[in-house]
C-alpha cells in the first residue's frame, strides 16, 4: 500500500473526525505495534494480564485513546476489576479514615444500604 492510497482512504471519511481518528489509530497499530503485541490482539481472550497491559501501554504511548477506551470498556469486568477483601485486610488504616469517608464521596460512590455519612448520600458537606 502507498502513502497516496492511505491518504485517499483517510480523506474518504469526509468530515467524520472520529472515524478519521480511528483510522489513524488503526494505522498506528498495524504499522508500529510489535509483532508479539499484535499477535496478542488477535487472541486477546487467551492472553495473560501482563500481555493485556502491554497492549494498553502501547495504545497509551501511541495516543490511541479511542482504542484504549474501547479496550478498557470491553474488558473492565474480565481483567481490570477484581474486588478482593484481602486487599482491605492488608491495608494500614489511617486514624482519620472514617472522618475522610464522611467528607469525601468519589464521583461514582458504591451503592450501600448503610451509607457511611452525608457525602455518600450525595449531599455536600457544609463548609465552616
Amino acid at each position: 500500500m502507498t502513502h497516496e492510497e492511505l491518504i485517499k482512504r483517510y480523506n474518504s471519511y469526509g468530515m467524520e473526525e472520529r472515524d478519521k481518528q480511528l483510522f489513524m489509530e488503526y494505522l498506528t497499530i498495524l504499522n508500529y505495534m510489535p509483532d508479539e503485541d499484535f499477535s496478542n490482539i488477535l487472541n486477546i481472550e487467551n492472553i495473560s494480564d501482563a500481555e493485556f497491559l502491554s497492549i494498553l501501554d502501547f495504545y497509551y504511548q501511541q495516543d490511541c485513546y479511542l482504542m484504549l477506551f474501547k479496550l478498557l470498556r470491553d474488558y473492565k469486568e474480565k481483567r481490570l476489576v477484581r474486588p478482593d477483601v484481602e486487599e482491605i485486610k492488608c491495608m494500614e488504616l489511617r486514624k482519620d479514615l472514617e472522618e475522610r469517608m464522611l467528607t469525601y464521596a468519589p464521583p461514582n460512590p458504591p451503592s450501600c444500604s448503610k451509607a457511611p455519612g452525608p457525602a455518600a448520600a450525595g449531599s455536600v458537606p457544609a463548609s465552616g
